[in-house]
């Protein structure tokens, strides 16, 4: 039952357990016939059940199958060569481009019949509370497929859309490599540095050291996929547009496999509270969800997870909006002052979890504490130190 990846939706409204039921009931799965070359639809996610919806509390579970018919390209292809010879023979001359195109759509659907299935099925977890659905998939492909089915299904505008969150996790990442991890998250052994000319960097399987992040940087790449363990629970590689690949559970967490009904409960409630802990974690460190006003604010032009990111993490300057100007808080930058002196240590991430705060406003209260001597400027290896020994 465990997810291996999740690509997640919001939602506004979703109806109740029946009213799911019935809408999924309009685009149930129906076996392909011998002239079809695919079918998909929704079914039971447990397979002795009846339901399309499997409820533990607030969690839902529903699948979609996707069947294709297969047929091996040895026989096409001999099949083929056998009608293009005899309409070669019967006309005197050789088959067009267009008319070979139409001899072997004719073949392909006279040997369809011959040809064997192959099924697949996408789960997904809706989440009622937090109102998003995550699909057991990183293709987006096959996103796009569950999504219309979704869609189809019911009979008004349930609101769905892609997640998107206030902070592009592209640039969140670069900052976490370039400084630290959000609260209960470490930084694994796999990390991709991407720039605007298409070359790519991998790290996999090595720590990378602070000079090869602030080189990759400062060469105008980012980091688009970035392996990390949460609550050392789960370990995922999170990559760019809030895709997380890869999930596995830890020792520390068995993995759920019961077949009965009270087992399958608890396992699904199991997953369900595990996904929706990070899931709600990283949401928190991108600024949260992006409102309708955000995304009006700063419209979507594709570029979003590609912007070039300077050595702080933060986009470049160089035909990019600057981040909004932050109105000095004295009080807040009383707490920030309190908090970099008693860890020692003056990082963005730091006061952004303590004080529960943005990036760019934690960065920005950094450099009035630069201004007022309390930390140094940023160094070569994008990091401050603490100037004094005691708050006054």
């Amino acid at each position: 039952m465990w997810f291996r990846n999740l690509t997640l939706y919001s939602f506004s409204d979703m109806p109740g357990i029946d009213g799911l039921n019935e809408a999924l009931a309009r685009q149930r799965y129906a076996p392909c016939t011998d002239v079809q070359h695919e079918s998909s639809g929704f079914v039971a996610p447990r397979g002795e059940d009846a339901s399309l919806v499997f409820a533990v509390d607030k969690h839902l579970m529903i699948a979609l199958c996707v069947e294709k018919k297969v047929l091996p390209a040895p026989v096409v292809r001999d099949e083929l060569a056998k009608r293009l010879a005899e309409v070669e023979k019967n006309q005197g001359f050789k088959p067009g481009r267009k008319q070979k195109a139409e001899i072997r759509e004719d073949v392909t659907d006279a040997l369809l019949s011959q040809a064997f299935s192959v099924r697949r099925t996408v789960r997904a977890w809706i989440d009622m509370d937090a109102r998003l659905i995550a699909l057991d998939t990183a293709s987006q492909t096959a996103a796009d497929r569950f999504v219309t089915h979704l869609i189809r299904a019911f009979e008004s505008d349930i609101g769905l859309r892609k997640l998107q969150t206030v902070k592009s996790a592209v640039v969140a990442m670069t900052a976490w490599v370039a400084d630290e991890p959000p609260f209960a998250f470490t930084i694994d052994d796999d990390t991709t540095f991407a720039g605007n000319n298409g070359g790519a960097v991998t790290y996999s399987k090595v720590s990378i050291e602070q000079e090869d992040v602030t080189r990759q940087i400062e060469s105008g790449k980012y980091v688009t996929r970035l392996a990390l363990t949460h609550a050392e629970r789960l370990s995922f590689v999170f990559s760019s547009g809030f895709v997380l690949r890869r999930i596995a559970p830890l020792d520390v967490l068995k993995e759920p496999g019961g077949k009965d009904e009270p087992s399958a409960a608890a396992d699904f409630l199991l997953l369900a509270a595990t996904l929706a802990s990070l899931v709600r974690a990283l949401i928190d460190s991108l600024d949260g969800i992006a409102t309708a006003a955000d995304l009006a604010d700063e419209p979507d032009t594709g570029e979003a997870d590609t912007a070039d990111v300077d050595a702080t993490g933060e986009p470049a300057q160089d035909g990019v909006e600057p981040p909004p100007a932050y109105v000095y808080d004295d009080s807040l930058c009383e707490q920030a002052k309190t908090i970099v002196i008693g860890h020692r240590r003056a990082s963005i991430s730091l006061v952004q979890r303590h004080l529960r705060i943005g990036y760019n406003r934690a960065a920005a209260i950094l450099e009035e504490l630069e201004k007022a001597g309390i930390v140094s400027p940023m160094t070569t290896g994008s990091e401050r130190r603490v100037l004094v020994s005691g708050v006054k």
